[in-house]
């Protein structure tokens, strides 16, 4: 197929992750109802211990593109940026998607991407994540997390402002990643994907988000792990995304001390805001509801509140966060 229009790039960058990079590249080459499209697709690996170039050719996917970082010396990026560049000089596609290593595509990610960008023009398109087990419960906590912070997400981005999305679910076209000069235009930053999708707004570039047909990803394995992933969020700096979230979370133990100071119409505003905030998820989350979601959601707000806190915590006092194998100083 020579029209280059009709050429889609798959970029995943992976560190140590080969026992789950086979899986991601079969359900890449799974995908349905794009059998007019060629997919070309790109494997990052990035300073890994592991043999994942043996894993990427026992899974036996064609049009595989396997470049190879031995050592990380970037003053001005973080490992993964320098990994993405990487792969989007690499790729050729008029789409570019972008994948984690250990995600897993449904069918119809790629099909329906594409029917958003033909009915909407955006130039990107940011979908949701869902956390597979085991452990169930920590799981089922990020499952939650995630689809709070995507509808936070759409929702401002509705408005006008500057929003995020997960690279584990993202597709850009390729003449918009260009026109923002790549990760090395956007400066060291932790939170790459929000750092990116910023600076589509900051271009003049459109965002739209994809309801349905969530990534499925690897969960943290212990709640240690759950800390350290959030310790690297934290450090996203000041956005009105980020204002706008944590004053909603905020919002909840205040009331709730008010309630306990003076009782009366502050337990009132406290169980109306806690609705809510449940109302919100439940229409947020992708697929089915799992019985163990219940718990999970009458209990996520003050468990994010905590976890929160500690990540805040151990990075002011720590000043380094650890990420792909880097410890970055603060």
């Amino acid at each position: 197929m020579n029209d280059p229009s009709k050429l889609l790039s798959v970029i995943t960058t992976v560190h140590n992750g080969a026992r789950d990079i086979g899986a991601c590249l079969r359900s890449i080459a799974l995908q349905e109802e794009i059998d007019d499209y060629d997919v070309e697709i790109i494997v990052v690996d990035d300073r890994s211990e592991e043999d994942i170039a043996g894993q990427v050719h026992h899974a036996a996917v064609s049009n595989v593109c396997l470049i190879r970082i031995d050592e990380y010396s970037s003053s001005d990026r973080t490992a993964r940026q320098v990994a993405l560049d990487a792969g989007f000089a690499k790729a050729r596609g008029s789409v570019i998607f972008l994948i984690d290593s250990d995600g897993i595509a449904p069918v119809r990610w790629m099909r329906q991407v594409l029917d958003l960008f033909e009915s909407t023009g955006a130039d990107a398109v940011a979908g949701s994540l869902v956390f597979r087990p085991p452990p169930p419960f920590i799981s089922a906590l990020q499952t939650v997390d995630a689809a709070f912070y995507f509808s936070w997400c759409r929702i401002m981005n509705g408005l006008g402002v500057k929003t995020g999305g997960y690279f584990g679910n993202f597709a850009v076209r390729r003449k918009a990643y260009l026109s923002i000069g790549g990760f090395r235009a956007l400066g060291f930053t932790l939170t790459e994907d929000q750092a990116f999708i910023r600076a589509l707004h900051d271009h003049g570039r459109t965002v739209t988000f994809l309801d349905h047909n969530p990534v499925s990803v690897k969960t943290p394995p212990s709640w240690g792990a759950v800390l350290d992933r959030s310790m690297r969020f934290s450090t996203g700096g000041l956005s009105c995304l980020a204002a706008a979230f944590v004053l909603w979370v905020l919002v909840l133990p205040v009331l709730a001390m008010g309630g306990t100071l003076w009782g009366g119409i502050f337990w009132g505003a406290t169980l109306f805001r806690f609705l809510a905030g449940l109302i919100l998820i439940l229409f947020s989350l992708p697929g089915k509801i799992r019985p163990l979601y219940i718990p999970v959601l009458l209990c996520y707000e003050p468990i994010a509140i905590i976890i929160a806190m500690c990540a805040v915590f151990r990075v002011i006092v720590l000043r380094e966060v650890d990420w792909g194998g880097i410890t970055y100083k603060r």
